[in-house]
């Protein structure tokens, strides 16, 4: 990639980011003037992801999805939201006042459990910036599909690359925030950080929606701390980041305005909600039950607390009309590619199959298999969030006043346990086949829309708890500090987390000291003065350490990983490259389907098989697979061997008996080219096989190194054969 490329993209992505942001805030301040502090924060961050997707989607929708029909888009959209029309109704209500004031103790502990998070969250982030994303799922689904809309420019497309897996049919807004970053330059360096602000967002809506419950702001703080310290929740967000996070941070935001709405009777507020609910809905399918569950648990509610049934209903109805509006794309986009709304269903899954928790309960494997796993993705955390449903609703039946929160936290203690209860039954809420099931963060991601709101009453809770709040918050803090090194180990005693607790400390110290001088300085500069040099002083550091971050990244990108992945990466470009996906590769490294589409995502990718009521599925007789592979035209064909250790692939057999020619081979791929193709006679740049049970490590360079020196062994044994040394066997054709 050029500078020029480069800095064309980065324009690209600043100008969008920049325009939805100024979208959200028309909107508002237009529509919610009276919106003030961590709601608004959090309404701010909803519209701004909902214009993200919206400026990605409409160019889709028309088969016209360029970064400069996005750009045009997002122009488009803030003309329209500068004239949003302004709210007729006067000032929201007040915000409640906390139930108790913080204590210097209260804050001692929330300030230490955000520390200790933050830190870990940063010193990780800070040694992984030039780690591509190397989860199954995010290699196999999530980005191929974002590959293939770059590609054909149009969602009007899905594309299947693992047999029996009918995942790339699911809803996928979350997929087009993916979109948002590697859309500018047909490239990924920026995903390992696309979900970050997803966590931020998810925290503070777990904070505004304490304090709406009168929580007090440490209590507050501790709760969101205690939700982000989940391991599944920073699994999903930062280790092997997935567009689940989008789900989690629209979830708690719905749930923050639906809760709101409560009090303040808004319309622009439940529209909010109904967003929110909405964009969740349209991130994945398991989110729709949870939403339908808020749905119902929400007009039960606002019936008991009202006798207008007209009004429920109305009120009911302009909710669900939001959130099919926000959602309904994604079903649309399945019947009118499979012909159904749900899209394909896999016929027998490869990985796993649809068991479901419910058919353990009674089971011994309950207490020896899943309970581990659910600690393993939960931690001491997801304990004490379990023992705080029932705490708060004992405690607000048995002490809390009605007229107050107390029909909130009655209704949201009953949401979270129905959102548990259909966690249980929730396909694919275990992997693994009958009898042997496997939880671990993947499975247990579907659990974490009830962990939000059991830490919201973890912050309500407290603020109730009087002289045992105190132990209540030091339990906290003890959780989430064991389920942080749960994840992060001792990255903490590395340089960069020294580093940045140091620099917080110190930053912390110098605002203490100097807060009055800062206050009196900044106050004879204005404010549009200053917030400009602030962000031209952000975009010159963005331009200048991206660029030097996406060099540093692409030179090793998906490198060392594997020997045929490798052969994969470096071969040279062509127009019109093909490369064909067979055989299975379950275990022991990364997928091969994203790294197949090159470095700027321009080969097409296919999986070689059959396709039976929209469904994948692979060639189970050799002259149907032979067919499919010569008829897709592949310029190179990766096959998996299957699990290890039991690597066999029936694919890798009938191609060397049809006569491809087998130009790498590693523990789990092996690399083919199509008959009648010329070697590469410079032995420099020759592919030739690896048959290392393991992969051999080290830098790109060196694998390329090893691959040159196999190359002349095995010319060296080729020209021995050919003179007739009987000490050489015969070559293998």
């Amino acid at each position: 990639m050029t500078l020029i490329e480069y800095l064309a993209g980065y324009a690209q992505l600043v100008l969008v980011l920049a325009g939805c942001c100024g979208a959200s805030a028309f909107v508002v301040g237009r529509a919610l003037p009276g919106l003030t502090g961590s709601p608004r924060w959090a309404a701010l961050g909803l519209l701004f992801t909902a214009a993200l997707v919206l400026v990605h989607l409409g160019p889709g929708l028309v088969g016209l999805l360029t970064p400069v029909a996005v750009l045009l888009t997002t122009g488009g959209l803030v003309a329209i939201c500068s004239r949003f029309p302004r709210a007729r109704h006067g000032e929201l209500p007040a915000a409640p006042e906390a139930a108790a004031a913080s204590a210097w103790g209260s804050w001692t502990l929330a300030l230490a459990a955000a520390a200790i998070l933050g830190i870990h969250l940063a010193a990780y982030l800070s040694t992984r910036l030039l780690v591509p994303v190397e989860g199954f799922e995010a290699l196999s689904i999530d980005l191929p599909t974002v590959a293939r809309w770059i590609q054909s420019e149009t969602i009007w497309t899905t594309q299947q690359f693992v047999p029996s897996l009918a995942a790339p049919f699911a809803p996928s807004t979350g997929d087009l925030v993916n979109l948002a970053v590697v859309l500018p330059w047909s490239g990924d360096q920026l995903l390992r950080v696309a979900m970050v602000p997803f966590l931020v967002l998810t925290g503070l809506a777990v904070f505004a929606l304490a304090r709406e419950l009168r929580a007090p702001r440490a209590a507050a703080l501790l709760a969101a701390a205690a939700l982000l310290a989940v391991p599944v929740v920073v699994v999903q967000g930062l280790i092997d980041p997935t567009p689940d996070v989008v789900l989690f941070a629209t979830f708690a935001t719905g749930l923050l305005f639906l809760v709101r709405h409560a009090r303040s009777a808004s319309r622009a507020e439940l529209s909010l909600a109904g967003i929110g609910l909405g964009l969740a809905a349209g991130s994945g399918w398991y989110a729709v039950p949870m939403v339908l569950t808020v749905l119902a648990v929400w007009a039960i509610t606002t019936r008991i607390d009202s006798s207008d049934t007209r009004a429920t209903a109305a009120r009911l109805a302009w909710l669900s009309g939001v959130i099919l509006l926000c959602a309904l794309i994604w079903p649309v986009r399945n019947l009118v590619v499979s012909g159904d709304l749900l899209g394909a269903v896999a016929p027998a899954p490869a990985v796993g199959v649809r068991h479901t928790l419910a058919g353990y309960l009674l089971d011994p494997l309950l207490w020896t298999a899943i309970a581990p796993g659910l600690w393993i993705a939960f931690a001491a955390v997801g304990a004490l969030l379990a023992l705080v449903v029932p705490g708060a609703l004992w405690t607000a039946l048995r002490q809390e006043p009605r007229g107050s929160s107390r029909s909130a936290v009655i209704a949201l203690a009953g949401g979270a346990f129905a959102l548990a209860v259909i966690y249980l039954f929730v396909p694919y809420s275990e992997f693994g086949p009958a009898g042997e099931p496997v939880i671990s963060v993947l499975p247990g991601r579907e659990l974490v829309p009830a962990a939000i709101v059991a830490a919201v009453l973890l912050g309500w809770l407290v603020g109730r708890a009087d002289q045992f709040g105190i132990v209540v918050e030091a339990i906290a803090l003890v959780a989430v500090t064991q389920a942080t090194l749960s994840v992060f180990g001792d990255v903490w005693l590395q340089p960069p987390a020294l580093a940045i607790a140091g620099l917080a400390i110190a930053g912390g110290a110098a605002w203490l000291a100097l807060a009055p001088e800062i206050r009196t300085a900044s106050g004879r500069v204005q404010p549009r003065v200053l917030t400009g040099a602030t962000a031209v002083l952000l975009l010159l550091i963005g331009a200048v350490g991206g660029r030097a971050l996406q060099v540093d990244y692409n030179r090793e990108r998906f490198f060392g990983k594997d020997p045929v992945l490798d052969a994969v990466l470096t071969a040279p470009a062509q127009t019109d490259r093909r490369v064909g996906l067979a055989g299975l590769w379950i275990s022991g490294g990364i997928s091969p389907v994203y790294p197949a589409f090159g470095r700027r995502l321009n080969d097409q990718v296919r999986f070689v098989g059959a396709t039976r009521d929209g469904g994948l599925l692979r060639p189970t007789s050799k002259p149907r697979f032979l067919e499919l592979a010569e008829a897709g035209g592949y310029s190179s064909l990766v096959v998996g061997l299957g699990r290890i250790p039991d690597s066999t692939s029936p694919e890798a057999n009938w191609l060397r008996e049809a006569g491809w020619r087998e130009t790498a081979i590693s523990a789990r791929f092996a690399l083919f080219e199509p008959p009648g193709t010329v070697p590469d006679p410079d032995p420099a740049t020759s592919l030739v096989p690896l048959r290392a049970l393991k992969p051999p490590r080290g830098s790109s360079a060196q694998l390329r190194s090893r691959a040159s020196a196999h190359s002349r062994s095995a010319r060296r044994k080729a020209e021995k054969t050919r003179k007739g040394d009987p000490s050489q066997g015969r070559p293998r054709a």
